[in-house]
């Protein structure tokens, strides 16, 4: 039974150690979930094409003028939701959108939607309509803002709290309007600088840009890639994408250096567009062979060094625990065999005194046998001395004798 245990605890441990080591992968959500999904459409207006950001909500337009651009929910639930549309304050954060829609954004009231508050069946989808109309005096400037789809239950009213709630789903879209003309709303970046880096056994290049005009930018880009030396060619350059880069700030486009480029020295030629802006640069770079000393291989030979010792002393306290259990059962063993060791002898001790006793009884009744024999032995022979006494006639005999003898001579 306790090898039984040990056998359990060991398979449980190796199981939890396993199971620490193998990275976690989103599982199937259970029936009566909510799933949600939005797809920006590509715009249709030559004005809003120019920004070049047909996956996000951005829009320019002069005062008094309105311009329109539409998203399609998709439904992942197995239940039908209801879903609320609505515009929020947004805002961008080293390059990632920042939203919160407690907070009233300036251009929620020029929104209208085609459809705000309406139920979406399970795995059904529809187009959603939102259109601006900037007021003839608003300010040229750029605006941000966000628009939140939420679904929840269709027994339950969609909530407008800034968190999330038990049976409920949120998206939010980031947009940018830009008051004003392409002039006006300037759009202009650089490419400052090309480094590459390994980064937990990965080749990983970093190219840094530059906002420098008055309008978030989100680049599209293609990098080509030219041998510095031989005859080698990677015919199909690589497609990156920029994070947003607001007015005046800097980020990085990070992304993998495919597994088919060798190690060596190559040329990247950059180029990078959005509307009508395009840049391009060069960098010469050397590709490096990844150390296998990463941090997550570090980390790893840490938790497996970590579990091993775990591991052992665990078995070593289930260890000292059978000892202490069998520990009294030992003693009391022992106090056995010699509580029967001392019966044995005390037996033997009377065996053999009972033995001496009767060795001791029967050699006395010997001797008394012997003696009484002896006596009477002693007093037959001295009846027959008694009884022959009588019988000599020792002087007829010898004149007999004497006169035999004397006849001879």
């Amino acid at each position: 039974m306790k090898s039984t245990s040990i056998k359990y605890f060991v398979f449980l441990f190796a199981l939890v150690l396993f199971s620490s080591l193998v990275p976690n992968h989103a599982s199937a959500a259970p029936n009566g979930s909510l799933g949600i999904g939005v797809e920006v459409l590509p715009a249709q207006s030559q004005e809003d094409t120019t920004l070049g950001a047909d996956g996000s909500l951005w829009y320019l337009m002069p005062p008094g003028k309105s311009g329109s651009r539409s998203f399609r929910v998709n439904s992942v639930a197995n239940v039908p939701m209801r879903v609320l549309i609505s515009v929020g304050f947004g805002a961008y954060r080293n390059g990632e959108s920042a939203f919160d829609d407690s907070k009233k954004s300036e251009i929620a009231p020029w929104a209208e939607f085609s459809d705000e508050d309406f139920v979406l069946p399970a795995g059904a989808s529809r187009v959603i309509q939102v259109t601006f109309r900037v007021p003839k005096d608003a300010p040229i400037k750029a605006n941000l803002a966000t628009i939140f789809v939420r679904g929840s239950m269709q027994n339950q009213a969609a909530s407008k709290a800034a968190f999330s709630v038990a049976g409920a789903a949120r998206i939010a879209i980031p947009v940018f309007l830009g008051v004003g003309t392409a002039q006006q709303i300037s759009i202009n970046f650089k490419i400052l600088r090309t480094t590459i880096k390994n980064v937990e056994g990965k080749r990983l290049a970093y190219i840094r840009i530059q906002n420098v005009g008055k309008t978030p930018v989100a680049p599209t880009g293609f990098i080509k890639v030219q041998a510095q030396e031989g005859s080698i060619s990677i015919p199909d350059p690589i497609k990156v994408q920029s994070s947003t880069v607001i007015p005046g700030e800097e980020r990085d486009v990070i992304f993998l250096i495919p597994a088919y480029i060798p190690n060596g020295k190559w040329t990247f030629v950059e180029e990078f567009q959005q509307g009508p802006v395009f840049q391009t640069a060069e960098a010469d770079i050397a590709l490096t062979k990844p150390s296998i000393f990463t941090k997550a291989n570090i980390l790893r030979f840490f938790i497996f060094v970590v579990s091993l010792f775990g591991l052992y002393f665990s078995l070593r306290y289930l260890r000292k625990s059978k000892k202490r259990v069998e520990a009294p059962e030992a003693a009391n063993l022992i106090e056995l065999e010699l509580a029967l060791e001392q019966i044995r002898k005390r037996n033997l001790r009377t065996r053999t005194a009972k033995k001496s006793t009767a060795k001791k009884s029967v050699s006395k009744k010997a001797t008394r046998k012997k003696s009484t024999v002896k006596k009477t032995a002693k007093k037959s022979a001295a009846k027959k001395v008694v009884k022959k006494a009588p019988a000599k006639k020792a002087p007829a005999k010898k004149t007999a004798t004497k006169k035999v003898a004397t006849k001879r001579r």
